[in-house]
C-alpha cells in the first residue's frame, strides 16, 4: 500500500486532485488504486494555496508515516514484491545496454535515465502486460528496484527507444554473440501483423489497410522476426501492413549479417509463403543455402509425387504406413531480370497420415459449410473459399452451362474433389544443401516451429498488442521492448536454464515468484516450480528456497 496524488485532467481542460491508495486485488493479481479523498479542482486550489501540489505531497508523506507508526513496521514498498524480476535484471545487467543509454542521455541532455523506462517496460511486460499508462498507475510498487520518472518522461522514452532501435539492436547482439556464442548454421524467418483500433483517416505510412492473421480487417503493421539455430531472436524488421512480406527475408539477413559482420555461409529457413526466385537466388548470390517449403502446384511436381520412383516408408506397429518420403537432386532454372540461373536443387517429398487426415477433414467441413449457404453469396463473398472453383462446376440454372454470371448454382464435382484428394498428406521442401540427408533437413526445417512458438508468446503471454501510441518511433519503442523482453525469457529458457523448462513456464515463474512482508526485515516466499528454484540455487549460488526470506538475502538476489 502507499500514498499517492493523482492529477485527473478533464476534456474541459481542468485538473482534479484526489489521494489514492495502493490496494492489492488478490482476484485480479495486482494493485489497484482506491480514492481516499478527493481535494478539488487545481485552478480553485491555487486561490488558496500557493503550490497546491506541493503542498498536498507533502500531507501524503505526513498520512505514510501514520500509517507506519499505526502498523508498527515499515514495508519497504508494497504488499508484494515480485522475485521472479531478478532473472530478466540479472540479464539486462550482464547485457550491459544501459551503456549506450547513458551515452544517448548525455547527448541529448535528458535530465532522467531512459534506460530504467526501458527497463521498467520490459519488466512489465513479461510480468504484467498492459497499456503504459496502466503500467505507470499500477506497477512502480512492485518491483525491488525503485524507479523515478514521470508519465510524460515515460512517453519521451519510449519516443528515444524507437529512434536508436537500430543501435540498440547492434548492441544487443554484440552482446548476446560475446556472452554466448551465436549459433547461425541455421536462421529461421517469418513473418506476422498486427492491428490497431483506429479508423481510416489516421492510417499513416506504417499503419495500412490490411487483413491481420486474427482475420481483423483495418490498420496493420507487419514484423518479421530472425531467429539462430538456438531459436534466440536475432533480429526484426517493422514494415507496412500492405507490403509483401517476401522482400523482408533479404533485408532483414542482410543487416544481421553487417549487424554481426558476418561472412560466413549460413542457411536460410521459411515456409512456403516465402519461397520466392528473388529469395532463393538472393541466397545463392550471397553465399547462402537454403531450405524451403513449397507449394504443390506445377504438373511436373505432382507427377514426380504420384509417378516415378517409390517411396520410403515408416510403419507402425500395426504395419500401416504412417510416413512416406521420396528425394530426388535435378538442376533448376530460375529466372530474375532475363537472365537464368541452373541451381542444383535437392526435393524432399513427405507423406503424413496425420497431416492426410487433417486435410481431408478440413476439406470436408469446409465442403460442408458452403452447401449449407447460398450458392450465389458464397461465389460472389470477398471471403469465399479459394477452393469453391476448384471442387465445384458454376452452372446456370437457364442454360445449363458453365458460365459466371448473377444467375447461377454451385455444383460439386466429385472427380474434382478426388483429384484434390490425391495430394492429402503431401508436402515439398526444396533446399540447396545436397550434401545432407532427407532426415537431417526434416529435423532443420521442423525447428521453423520456434518462431510460430515466439510470435504466439508475443501475442499471448507477452500481449503486444493493443498498440496505444501513435508516432512512428513510440510505436518502434513499443516494439522494441517486446522484443526485449522476448528474448530475455528466450536466454533464460535456453541458455540460463539449459532449456529444461518451455517458455511459458519461464514466464510463469518470473510473474508468479513475490514475496509478502511480515516484518521490516522478513518477507514471506509465494511461488510455485520448485524445480526451477533448486536450478536458479544451484547456478547462482543463492539460497531462497524457504517459506521465509530476509531482506538481506532478497538484496543478494538482486545483485548476481
Amino acid at each position: 500500500m502507499s500514498y499517492n496524488l493523482k492529477q485527473c485532467r478533464y476534456k474541459n481542460g481542468r485538473v482534479f486532485l484526489e489521494i489514492v491508495d495502493s490496494i492489492y486485488s488478490r482476484k485480479k493479481g495486482y494493485s489497484i488504486p482506491k480514492v481516499i479523498k478527493k481535494i478539488g479542482y487545481l485552478d480553485e486550489l491555487e486561490k488558496i494555496y500557493v503550490d497546491p501540489i506541493s503542498y498536498f505531497k507533502e500531507e501524503i508523506k505526513k498520512m505514510e508515516l501514520e500509517r507506519k507508526k499505526e502498523n508498527n513496521f515499515i514495508p519497504r514498498q508494497s504488499d508484494e514484491i515480485n522475485l521472479g524480476s531478478f532473472l530478466p535484471i540479472h540479464l539486462l545487467n550482464k547485457l550491459r545496454l544501459k551503456d549506450l543509454s547513458n551515452a544517448i542521455d548525455q547527448s541529448s541532455k535528458r535530465t532522467y535515465s531512459h534506460y530504467d523506462v526501458l527497463e521498467f517496460l520490459t519488466l512489465s511486460r513479461i510480468i504484467y502486460p498492459s497499456s503504459k499508462i496502466d503500467t505507470y498507475m499500477n506497477m512502480f510498487p512492485h518491483f525491488y528496484k525503485k524507479y523515478s520518472f514521470s508519465k510524460d518522461q515515460m512517453y519521451d522514452a519510449l519516443g528515444l527507444i524507437g529512434e536508436y532501435d537500430e543501435a540498440y539492436l547492434n548492441i544487443l547482439n554484440d552482446k548476446i554473440n560475446k556472452i554466448y556464442g551465436r549459433n547461425l548454421s541455421h536462421v529461421y524467418f517469418d513473418c506476422t501483423n498486427y492491428y490497431f483500433e483506429i479508423d481510416a483517416n489516421n492510417y499513416d505510412s506504417y499503419r495500412l489497410p490490411g487483413v491481420s492473421k486474427e482475420n481483423h480487417q483495418g490498420a496493420i503493421i507487419s514484423l518479421g522476426l530472425l531467429l539462430d539455430s538456438d531459436a534466440i531472436p536475432l533480429y526484426y524488421s517493422l514494415f507496412p501492413g500492405n507490403q509483401s512480406e517476401k522482400p523482408e527475408l533479404n533485408k532483414t539477413i542482410k543487416k544481421m549479417k553487417d549487424s554481426l559482420d558476418i561472412k560466413g555461409r549460413t542457411i536460410r529457413v521459411a515456409d512456403k509463403g516465402l519461397n520466392s526466385v528473388d529469395n532463393i537466388i538472393d541466397a545463392y548470390k550471397n553465399g547462402d543455402g537454403y531450405v524451403y517449403s513449397k507449394a504443390i502446384r506445377s504438373n511436373d511436381d505432382k507427377k514426380m509425387i504420384l509417378e516415378g520412383e517409390t517411396f520410403e516408408e515408416i510403419k507402425d506397429e500395426n504395419g500401416e504406413v504412417i510416413f512416406k518420403v521420396k528425394v530426388w537432386i535435378d538442376n533448376y532454372d530460375y529466372v530474375q531480370d532475363n537472365r537464368t540461373y541452373k541451381l542444383r536443387e535437392k526435393r524432399i517429398v513427405i507423406w503424413s497420415r496425420k497431416y492426410a487426415l487433417k486435410s481431408a477433414y478440413e476439406r470436408n467441413r469446409a465442403i460442408d459449410k458452403v452447401n449449407k449457404q447460398s450458392s450465389i453469396s458464397n461465389l460472389k463473398s470477398k471471403d469465399s473459399p479459394k477452393f469453391i472453383h476448384t471442387l465445384y462446376d458454376v452452372i446456370s440454372e437457364e442454360s445449363g452451362k458453365i458460365i459466371s454470371n448473377d444467375d447461377i448454382s454451385l455444383i460439386l464435382n466429385e472427380s474434382k474433389v478426388d483429384k484434390a484428394s490425391e495430394l492429402d498428406g503431401y508436402y515439398m521442401i526444396v533446399t540447396s544443401e545436397t550434401n545432407l540427408s532427407w532426415k537431417e533437413i526434416l529435423d532443420i526445417y521442423r525447428k521453423l516451429w520456434e518462431i510460430e512458438a515466439s510470435f504466439r508468446i508475443t501475442k499471448t503471454q507477452l500481449e503486444t498488442r493493443p498498440i496505444y501510441v501513435s508516432s512512428l518511433n513510440s510505436i518502434k519503442g513499443h516494439f522494441f521492448s517486446c522484443y526485449l523482453a522476448l528474448t530475455l525469457i528466450r536466454l533464460i529458457q535456453k541458455k540460463e536454464l539449459d532449456d529444461k523448462y518451455n517458455a511459458e513456464k519461464v514466464i510463469d515463474f518470473v510473474k508468479t515468484l513475490k514475496a509478502f512482508p511480515i516484518s521490516n526485515e522478513q518477507y514471506l516466499l509465494s511461488g510455485s516450480y520448485q524445480d526451477i528454484i533448486k536450478e536458479i540455487e544451484t547456478r547462482y549460488k543463492v539460497s531462497f528456497n524457504l517459506k521465509t526470506l530476509s531482506l538481506s538475502k532478497i538484496e543478494k538476489l538482486f545483485s548476481i
